[in-house]
């Protein structure tokens, strides 16, 4: 892998922040909803945030 810069770690740790924060705020607003569908759909968008984040980790190790 290239040498990355300080700015592009910086934006990468930023992102995969910003992404664990996603995930936990799914599963939270899931576990808050009583209607099965937006119940659903708010844990196929915390998996989704989880396995991006597991997809970027796995290409940077």
């Amino acid at each position: 892998m290239a040498n990355l810069t300080q700015k592009e770690l910086q934006y990468i740790q930023d992102t995969l922040s910003m992404m664990q924060q996603n995930e936990k705020c799914f599963m939270d607003c899931a576990d808050r909803l009583s209607d099965t569908h937006l119940k659903t759909l708010c844990h196929q968008l915390a998996q989704s945030q989880k396995n991006a984040y597991q997809a970027i980790i796995k290409h940077l190790t």
